[in-house]
């Protein structure tokens, strides 16, 4: 069976603990892009878009961009189609028993409201965030395999340091998938939700260009 590597960014408006355990460190502040469609619609924001991107929204209406404004940091993109889910969206693990994989090459990521950084250098508020999720996923029956393994600093080849401790939950464990988990830098507008009445935090799947499972 084809394993699945999804890198996930995973939102959170407050963390309750906090780990001040590193110094804080500065870090380059890239530019966030806001992207409208053609009627001047908000469709979303995000750091490094480039023309050709594809974004799908939660009811699956996909867009293209088309244009950037490096000056404005606003961009165009003009919409493409609306898919229809398969009903067979998720694959099944061939036995019951359900294997997930978490890592993450951005160890750093903190938040201001909880940590009282947004980076550190070492384990930050990210790793709070894998912790719940470990939590949630065991209630509900899933085998977790959490490694903490720190890819500092957080640069270019953070994700290359990273590849091998993705490598070895995938040897070790045999996940049916596996996540590399991040905070994203948009605004909390952007990706809070009420449900019931109670706030809740989206979550958006990125995938790369150059995976070779893309199109799937």
């Amino acid at each position: 069976m084809k394993k699945i590597i999804v890198f996930v960014c995973f939102f959170t408006c407050m963390l309750s603990v906090c780990l001040p355990i590193y110094p804080a460190y500065a870090m380059e502040v890239e530019p966030m892009y806001v992207i409208y469609d053609t009627e001047g619609n908000y469709l979303f924001e995000r750091i490094d878009v480039k023309v050709g991107d594809e974004y799908i929204d939660k009811t699956f209406n996909a867009y293209k961009v088309i244009s950037i404004d490096e000056d404005s940091h606003t961009g165009k993109a003009k919409f493409v189609t609306t898919y229809t889910p398969k009903k067979n969206l998720y694959i099944r693990p061939v036995s019951d028993t359900k294997r997930i994989g978490l890592y993450m090459s951005h160890n750093d990521e903190s938040y201001v409201s909880g940590d009282g950084y947004d980076s550190v250098y070492g384990a930050g508020g990210i790793h709070d965030i894998a912790k719940k999720l470990k939590k949630e996923f065991e209630s509900k029956g899933v085998e977790i395999t959490l490694d903490e393994t720190l890819h500092i600093p957080h640069d270019t080849y953070a994700y290359s340091r990273s590849k091998a401790t993705a490598t070895k939950i995938i040897n070790n464990t045999s996940p049916d998938a596996i996540f590399d988990i991040h905070r994203d830098g948009t605004s909390r507008g952007f990706y809070i939700a009420k449900v019931d009445g109670v706030e809740r935090c989206m979550v958006r799947i990125v995938i790369g260009k150059s995976n070779p499972y893309m199109s799937a």
